[in-house]
């Protein structure tokens, strides 16, 4: 007997990937490899550590939860103009509602001091960024395949979503 198809329930849209980088080339390319590589998730996109903490927390312009849901995945660049990626995973560790979410550096440089200091810091993963097309398209379908797709996270209790400051 087939399954009958039935529209998605809201509760159960596709979790949603948090992008933080400064670079609005570097977010417009992996927007495009998110896109070529046919990815159901939604990506929002931070330019700043400062953003992606008010977005996490649900201040000001993201109060809206519905509009900005709580992320399944931070993907963030190491290096921001409000300071880098280990001082947010440091903060995001730290933060009793928010301290389990997924996050994978995503760097332009493999210097194993930086790579070190992020898993230190937290990170789930550390990644490099690519400029060459095809290879940013494997990397996004890496993090969907797994991150998004095999990957079993804690959960995390309803009011945590609408609440999280």
């Amino acid at each position: 007997m087939k399954p009958k198809n039935s529209p998605p329930l809201p509760h159960l849209r596709a979790p949603v990937v948090l992008r933080v980088d400064d670079n609005p080339d570097d977010l417009l390319l992996f927007q495009l490899a998110w896109e070529k590589s046919r990815v159901a998730n939604p990506i929002h996109c931070s330019a700043s550590r400062t953003e992606a903490v008010e977005y996490l927390e649900g201040r000001g312009k993201f109060a809206d939860r519905e509009g900005f849901p709580l992320p399944a995945v931070i993907v963030i660049d190491m290096r921001l103009p409000d300071g880098n990626a280990t001082q947010f995973l440091r903060w995001l560790r730290a933060h009793p509602k928010l301290n389990k979410l997924v996050v994978i550096v995503l760097s332009g440089t493999a210097l194993q001091e930086d790579v070190n200091e992020a898993y230190r810091s937290g990170a789930n993963s550390f990644l490099l960024k690519s400029p060459n097309s095809r290879d940013l398209q494997d990397t996004v379908r890496l993090i969907q395949s797994y991150w998004l797709g095999q990957n079993l996270p804690p959960s995390f209790p309803q009011q945590w979503a609408r609440e999280t400051g």
